[in-house]
């Protein structure tokens, strides 16, 4: 059992991606050693230019000095000079055919190597994608186990990917992970643990403004799991998350209506969210044309939300029930 924390702390690690710059920087050191082998290379190839053209000039020497001591080595000299000077020009020649052919040689082999490494690079960004994939699968199949719920609740490794990635939205996991948040959330003893995590009640008040009917459902939700905490009422009655349960209890979605008028109608039984409750605003309309008007989406405050879906007969049964149970609560106080 002691090994569970040390597991979870890595599913973590790869889920989020911060086990892929341990990855990315281990393929760098090795590219950067591949590139010390290659200026070895080059240094080798150098001192071996260098020590043939040394060799070359001493044959020459060799070769001016090695006839007798006679006058026919001067009486010639000028047929010496001029095959000296071509002998010249032909070493000259052969070492820019030389640079130009290593030059050559070593942009090739650079640019084969920077297509291996494009193509190191593709794979290992499709094998950390699938592997994200497979650890959002596992902690899918964790968070539905009610046994370790509260493992991964105290777990603020878990907690903490699940919130950065539910914000990625052009991550295709990003939703299961606000749906993991939201089966954390159904045990009651990890409501005063999340309820009061700032970052994860950030991130579901960012999803729950999401464009996918998804993410706000399970936003919702997991706002319902937690508000039935009596310790997390107060906490929750803050005017972000009152807006938004506002604007979502007028949306056309029956479930993420529902979710967010039970979330209202729990926060309701705690008398220290009244105040909240009442004076709350979200956007600039009028209650008597709230309440007369069953097309208008836009809302004053919270009981003007529930007023208006407790006489609109177009609302689900459920939904205006449940609204009218709310009002009745709020009444109470």
């Amino acid at each position: 059992m002691a090994e569970v924390p040390r597991l979870l702390d890595v599913l973590a690690q790869v889920l989020d991606g911060s086990m892929d710059e341990l990855l990315r920087e281990d393929d760098n050191e090795e590219e950067y050693d591949d590139d010390d082998e290659e200026i070895s290379d080059d240094h080798c190839t150098d001192d071996e230019n260098k020590d043939d053209s040394e060799l070359e000039a001493t044959d020459c020497e060799n070769d001016g000095f090695s006839a007798d001591g006679t006058n026919s080595f001067y009486s010639d000299a000028d047929d010496d000079t001029e095959n000296l000077e071509n002998e010249d020009s032909n070493e000259d020649t052969s070492i820019d055919a030389s640079s130009a052919s290593s030059v050559l040689v070593h942009s090739k082999r650079r640019a084969k190597q920077k297509s291996i490494r494009s193509q190191k690079n593709a794979l290992l960004s499709q094998y950390i994608r699938q592997a994200r994939i497979n650890v959002c699968a596992t902690l899918m199949h964790l968070t539905k186990h009610c046994a370790i719920l509260d493992r991964l609740a105290e777990n603020e490794a878990v907690v903490r990917s699940l919130v950065t990635v539910s914000r990625e939205f052009d991550n295709p996991i990003h939703t299961r992970c606000i749906e993991m948040l939201c089966n954390l959330s159904k045990f009651p003893p990890n409501h005063n643990i999340l309820a009061h995590n700032e970052s994860l009640i950030d991130s579901l008040v960012f999803c729950g403004k999401s464009k996918l009917s998804d993410d706000r459902l399970w936003s919702m939700r997991t706002f319902q799991n937690l508000a039935s905490d009596s310790s997390s009422k107060v906490v929750l009655a803050s005017s972000r998350i009152l807006t938004l349960l506002s604007i979502c209890s007028m949306r056309k979605e029956e479930d993420e209506q529902f979710a967010a008028v039970a979330a209202l109608f729990n926060l309701s039984t705690e008398p220290g969210a009244v105040v909240s409750l009442t004076n709350t605003k979200n956007v600039v309309a009028t209650l008597v044309h709230l309440a007369h008007n069953s097309t208008l989406t836009n809302t004053k405050n919270v009981v003007a939300t529930l007023v208006h879906l407790a006489h609109n007969s177009d609302t689900k049964h459920d939904v205006r029930h449940l609204a009218c149970d709310t009002l009745a609560t709020i009444g109470l106080w």
